[in-house]
């Protein structure tokens, strides 16, 4: 069943929400979707020049050096890395690797994208880099 809900408005603005509500279903699919649950993705995509300028400037640039395959390694660690708040031992759960692996992988993120890794701002960029990236594809 394709459904969406929009969010709650006043009646005047409930073309609004209906906008919300379909994009919301174009992101999922065929599942049943509430736009408020997924704000962040609507933002995200809200203006795509922005999007993409975002995913070029924090990750593929930095990363065009390595291989493909490595690329995609680094870019999934990373993300596992933010969701886990730097913290090794989840990080290296999640994706079934040894912490070793996990430090190894972001020495090389840190020297690829310099100290974005060190601030909150770059570190909130990178995130969301790393998810408009998953969205875009």
């Amino acid at each position: 069943v394709r459904a969406a809900v929009g969010p709650t408005v006043p009646s005047s603005a409930a073309a609004l929400s209906a906008r919300l509500a379909e994009r919301a279903l174009a992101l999922v699919g065929d599942v049943p979707v509430r736009a408020d649950d997924r704000r962040i993705d609507l933002l995200l995509l809200g203006d795509p020049e922005v999007t993409g300028g975002l995913v070029e400037r924090m990750l593929e640039r930095p990363l065009a050096v390595v291989p493909e395959t490595t690329r995609e390694r680094l870019v999934e660690t990373l993300e596992v890395w933010l969701e886990c708040q730097g913290e090794v031992r989840p990080t290296a759960e999640r994706p079934h690797v040894h912490t070793q692996t996990v430090r190894y992988r972001v020495a090389q993120l840190r020297e690829l994208l310099g100290d974005r890794l060190q601030t909150p701002d770059g570190r909130l960029e990178l995130e969301l880099a790393v998810r408009a990236r998953r969205l875009l594809r």
